[in-house]
């Protein structure tokens, strides 16, 4: 999706973004990563546009918390899928709340 969103994805000697992580569960880690004698690209800026395609995607995305903390890396939670829940005392259907972003 970020490639699509026309981000550039991190490789010798360019900046970029780099995935990591979404294993069991876990959440995406999607770093920007820059190097400050050679930066082509805004860190925050860079930051602010995967945050924007990945939302416009339907995925949920965090800054990272505890010893994660840093202000180029995000948690990037998969779009769920809309679950549908049957009402145990009627049988009908309903939709369950979509998460909170």
């Amino acid at each position: 999706m970020l490639r699509n969103a026309g981000r550039p994805e991190f490789g010798h000697p360019g900046d970029g973004f780099f995935v990591d992580g979404g294993r069991d569960g876990d959440p995406f880690l999607v770093a920007c990563a820059s190097r400050a004698r050679r930066r082509t690209l805004s860190p925050a800026a860079e930051i602010a546009a995967y945050t924007t395609a990945l939302t416009t995607a339907g995925m949920r995305v965090e800054p990272p918390t505890g010893p994660d903390l840093s202000p180029l890396l995000l948690h990037v939670y998969p779009r769920q899928e809309d679950e549908r829940a049957i009402e145990p005392d009627t049988g009908t259907s309903m939709r369950k709340p979509p998460a909170a972003r």
